[in-house]
C-alpha cells in the first residue's frame, strides 16, 4: 500500500500513516518509508473510522482520499484525478474504478454514473478510488466514529445531493477481498445492515423530501 502510493511520484503529496498501535511489525514496515511519510500516528483507538479522521484533520491539502492498509492505487492514479480536477474546477467529488482483487483471480468494478434509486439500494460508489475536495467537510462533517462498516458510504449521502460530482471512467485502485477482511467476514454481516439501516434513517429523516417524488416515480 505505502509503496503504491509513493510510486506515484505526485509532486505535491501530503502522506500520512494512521495505526491503531498494531504489535506486529507495521512500525518496522513504515519506518522504511519514514523520510517519505509526512505523519506517522500509531495509538491505540477506537475503530477504523476515529484513524481516518486524525488523518482528515491533519489534511491541508486541497483533494482528500484514504486508502486502507490492504488495498493500494494503480500507476498514474493521482496524476489522472489531479489532471480531472484542474480541468473541471466545478467538480467537488469524483468516484472512479476499480480492480477487486481475490486470492484466485481479479475482477474489474466499473463505477456507474450516480443514480438516485441504485444509490438508495446499495452503496454503489467504491472508496478507495473516492477523491474529494477538502472544503467540503467544512460543510458535510468527517465520518460517524459510530458506524464500524457504512461510515464511507454516510459520508457520501452527505456529500453528494449538495455538490457536483461525476465518476470517472478510469481505474483508479486495487481493492482486496479475502477471507478475513472486514467487508468479506459474513459473521459480521449483521453489523451492516445496522449500518445501512441507520445511514438509510437519517437520509429520510433530513434530505429526502426534495427526493420522495422521485424515488416514488
Amino acid at each position: 500500500t505505502i509503496r503504491s502510493i509513493l510510486l506515484q511520484n505526485y509532486p505535491n503529496l501530503e502522506y500520512f500513516v494512521i495505526d491503531g498501535g498494531s504489535t506486529d511489525d507495521t512500525s518496522e514496515v513504515v519506518g522504511r518509508y519514514d523520510s517519505f511519510i509526512d505523519i506517522f500516528i500509531s495509538e491505540k483507538d477506537n475503530g477504523q473510522s476515529e484513524a481516518i479522521n486524525k488523518g482528515i484533520k491533519k489534511a491541508t491539502g486541497e483533494l482528500i482520499n484514504w486508502i486502507n492498509s490492504d488495498d493500494f492505487l494503480l500507476k498514474g492514479a493521482l496524476f489522472e484525478v489531479g489532471k480531472f480536477f484542474i480541468k473541471n474546477p466545478n467538480i467537488s467529488m469524483i468516484y472512479g474504478d476499480s480492480i477487486t482483487v481475490y486470492n484466485d483471480r481479479d475482477e474489474d468494478y466499473v463505477a456507474q454514473p450516480f443514480e438516485l434509486l441504485d444509490f438508495m439500494s446499495r452503496i454503489s460508489i467504491h472508496q478507495p478510488s473516492t477523491f474529494w475536495k477538502r472544503r467540503i467537510l467544512d460543510k458535510v462533517g468527517i465520518l460517524d466514529e459510530s458506524l464500524p462498516l457504512c461510515m464511507d458510504y454516510d459520508l457520501w449521502m452527505r456529500m453528494i445531493f449538495d455538490i457536483e460530482h461525476t465518476n470517472l471512467s478510469i481505474k483508479l485502485t486495487g481493492f482486496r477481498r479475502y477471507e478475513d477482511s472486514k467487508s468479506s467476514n459474513f459473521n459480521d454481516q449483521s453489523l451492516l445492515f445496522t449500518d445501512y439501516r441507520k445511514v438509510l434513517s437519517r437520509f429520510f429523516n433530513t434530505k429526502a423530501k426534495a427526493y420522495v417524488p422521485k424515488l416514488e416515480s
